[in-house]
């Protein structure tokens, strides 16, 4: 994997990183906006030793198929899909709400040091 790839990947978990931190509302809601901001990111885009563990993030947030949701707006009504990360995050206990989050840090941190060595630890 290029120097050029690994940027862009840590690019993309540091925008999820900062909307765990600085988003809006509650942790399951700035889960689902990180979550939301990693979707342009594929398992091959990891280096091999993290690979594993972005698929079972991705796995974890993404359980449950998604829903189709009725909604009436200014006198219509709609159908929607929901996706899988709306059919999951919310629904999810707290304790692992909270162990994805802190394994988006941890894959960020693990990303920096194979770019940068110490530096950033």
């Amino acid at each position: 994997m290029s120097q050029v790839d690994l940027h862009y990947t840590l690019s993309v978990i540091e925008r999820a990183s900062d909307a765990l931190a600085l988003g809006r509302g509650d942790l399951k809601t700035r889960l689902l906006s990180a979550m939301i901001s990693l979707t342009p990111l594929d398992v091959k885009d990891f280096p091999s030793d993290l690979q594993a563990r972005y698929e079972a993030l991705v796995e974890t947030c993404t359980r449950n198929p998604s829903k189709t949701i009725t909604i009436v707006r200014e006198g219509h009504v709609y159908t929607e899909q929901s996706g899988t990360l709306m059919a999951t995050i919310p629904y999810m206990r707290w304790v692992t709400v909270d162990k994805v989050a802190r394994e988006i840090i941890a894959i960020e941190s693990q990303l920096r040091f194979e770019l940068y060595g110490d530096v950033y630890r």
